[in-house]
């Protein structure tokens, strides 16, 4: 097993900390009691799931126009467009299985190692709740934002999000 570390450790190494890039455990809202930013996901969900179902090809579009605003999804070179379109049966799954994972308070806080929660300043108020109850319920969390950016943070703002986590590396260390 030499040249793979961890294969026989497999499950045995705790990890020194948490980084959450625009998280969305959506049903947390539920559990926070916050019914409006709850209800945006459950229309969303309903909609997104209905036009895959109705056969509509950018299904996705919704998705993508939620997390990044109106445009977005038109916005994308083709080749991004076609892409997510091609794995859109991916997408539902996972908005399907997301649909029952609703962990209690005591999940999150079982989490007990330092964290950041990285979110863009200009993404839905559900997801910046969603953010910001993360960082409530973790206990020992950091919540960073990255001005100007969406869902896509990775891909609109990598320096920054990369130094976000650079800096969040002395408090794993300490």
């Amino acid at each position: 097993m030499r040249g793979r570390p961890g294969a026989c450790h497999a499950g045995r190494r705790r990890p020194l900390s948490l980084t959450l890039i625009e998280p969305n455990p959506f049903r947390i809202l539920n559990l926070a009691g916050e019914r409006d930013h709850a209800d945006t996901f459950g229309v969303l969900m309903r909609d997104y799931l209905g036009d895959y179902d109705r056969g509509e090809r950018e299904a996705a579009r919704r998705i993508i126009d939620f997390y990044g605003g109106p445009g977005t999804f038109d916005a994308f070179p083709p080749k991004v467009r076609d892409y997510v379109v091609a794995t859109t049966p991916v997408n539902v799954r996972d908005w399907s299985c997301a649909a029952g994972f609703e962990p209690g308070w005591d999940g999150y806080r079982a989490l007990d190692l330092p964290a950041l929660v990285v979110r863009g300043g200009d993404s839905p108020g559900a997801m910046l709740r969603i953010s910001e109850l993360l960082t409530e319920r973790l206990g020992n969390a950091q919540l960073a934002t990255v001005d100007g950016g969406s869902h896509f943070l990775l891909a609109s703002h990598p320096a920054q999000v990369a130094a976000r986590i650079v800096a969040h590396i002395p408090a794993v260390a300490a």
